[in-house]
């Protein structure tokens, strides 16, 4: 298998089903198997309508290889990495870059490094741009430590070493390197995991390198368990900030230049339920961030505090045992339209807040199938589907969002201008689990819509409501 790692190497070619990533869908890896032993990997290209999951039949050797991030430069030409396998003995044995491409019927993959790396687990595959970038732990026998970072010529070469993070006073001491994004210029960034860890900048220009930021605690259970970033990106959400996505459903934005987090919230603030997440990526069209988690599913966890995840898509990985399904990369294709989070709700007393989602198909212009949705209310709870045509003006003023605080409503906000209601009954009976959605057929031109939901809870308190995140669908 190791044979592959040569200038010589032949790209790899399966027959596949039509493969090209379509709009407002995802192309995802997948690894099965305990984290004992690894028994194999896929790669799924996931429809957007449907949620389901199509396998792509990608060539042996690179699925022995252990498929564990990708990146795409289109619809069809992208960069995977690779966990790295086991020889005979149980020695680990390096991880590499892989380019792929999806045309017609077939998938293509060719090793890109054409020298073996020193270590295994590369995590994320970064571009600045002719050169591809990738971390690694740095291999011993059977263990793994600290890592480096490399560079490699996107049409194939040697890989360079960038820097050696273990000699670097500035990496988190001790810990692997586990994330990495670049600015699209000069920069990169690179995500420890463990205790007080945090994002790391090394500046290729002057190659000189600092600690980004410190990351906080997760808000999964206790608020005790460090963040541990499994990806970061450059934010399609937030300008000029790092995405950090975390293994129990955080997620921080992070200026690039102070460092400061501008913001962090988590699929399940305070929750004891299993929640792991191993990818993600931003959706902008969608203002959330789609994750993978470990149990071959695709989970949205939407911009704000307190609002759960939502499933968005399953069938992921061949194993059995649901929980040996480890979505290990996302990638997610851009649609035109957007239902996008320009704000967010407020606490219900499930210490959760609702969240609004759009449902059957994109959101763009001439889609007839189209649903606004709720998740996340109080079962049985009255629930009103508010629409408006601003999101700054209410009753010709300048009085948007709203604070209701002095209304009783602390912490809620009113964020559009109520021009349409439509009210109806949240299915579901527990705390948490009350739905809705309205079909809403959209119009085949330019439009501007802001929504938001008012939920009846008497409990929650004084005014005895509570209110979504606001979206606004931009056609």
């Amino acid at each position: 298998m190791r044979s592959l790692l040569l200038p010589c190497a032949l790209p790899l070619l399966a027959l596949a089903a039509p493969a090209q990533v379509p709009v407002g869908g995802a192309i995802s890896t997948t690894i099965m198997g305990p984290t004992s032993g690894y028994t194999g990997s896929e790669m799924h290209i996931t429809d957007p309508v449907t949620g389901k999951a199509t396998r792509l039949p990608i060539p042996a050797a690179l699925a022995a290889e252990l498929v564990n991030c990708v990146t795409m430069t289109s619809q069809v030409k992208g960069y995977v990495g690779t966990y790295g396998a086991k020889d005979a003995q149980g020695n680990l044995l390096p991880g590499a870059v892989w380019s792929i491409t999806t045309v017609g019927t077939s998938f293509l993959a060719t090793v890109v490094n054409t020298k073996p790396l020193t270590g295994q687990n590369v995590a994320q595959v970064a571009m600045i741009g002719s050169t591809l970038y990738a971390s690694c732990n740095t291999i011993s026998g059977t263990t793994s430590s600290v890592g480096e970072i490399y560079a490699i010529p996107s049409a194939g070469g040697a890989p360079t070493r960038v820097v050696d993070l273990a000699q670097d006073s500035n990496w988190f001491s001790g810990q692997l390197v586990n994330s990495l994004c670049s600015d699209g210029v000069s920069k990169l960034y690179a995500g420890g995991w463990g205790a007080s860890m945090g994002i790391y900048e090394y500046d290729l220009t002057t190659q000189k390198s600092r600690v980004l930021c410190v990351l906080p605690n997760s808000k999964y259970s206790t608020g005790t368990l460090p963040f541990y970033a499994v990806n970061l990106h450059v934010s399609k959400l937030v300008k000029n900030a790092i995405v950090a996505i975390g293994r129990y459903g955080d997620v921080a934005h992070v200026d690039m230049a102070t460092g400061k987090i501008l913001a962090h919230y988590s699929a399940a603030p305070g929750s004891t339920t299993q929640f792991y997440v191993n990818s993600g990526d931003e959706r902008a069209d969608h203002g959330d961030v789609l994750v993978g988690d470990y149990q071959g599913l695709g989970l949205s966890i939407p911009a704000g505090t307190g609002g759960g995840a939502e499933r968005v898509w399953q069938g992921h990985g061949s194993d059995a045992i649901q929980t040996q399904n480890y979505v290990t990369g996302v990638w997610y294709n851009e649609s035109a339209g957007s239902y996008a989070v320009y704000g967010d709700g407020c606490y219900g007393t499930s210490l959760r807040t609702a969240t609004s989602l759009g449902r059957g198909g994109l959101p763009v212009a001439g889609n007839a199938s189209f649903e606004l949705a709720l998740e996340g209310g109080p079962g049985g709870a009255v629930a009103v589907m508010m629409w408006g045509a601003s999101d700054t003006l209410f009753l010709g003023q300048p009085l948007l969002p709203l604070d209701l605080t002095p209304a009783g409503a602390a912490g809620c906000n009113l964020r559009q201008d109520m021009l349409l209601l439509f009210a109806t009954t949240l299915s579901g009976t527990g705390a948490w689990d009350g739905a809705a959605s309205f079909k809403v057929p959209l119009p085949n031109m330019k439009a501007t819509l802001f929504t938001q939901w008012l939920v009846l809870d008497k409990a929650a308190n004084n005014l005895g409501m509570t209110f979504s995140d606001a979206r606004a669908l931009r056609l």
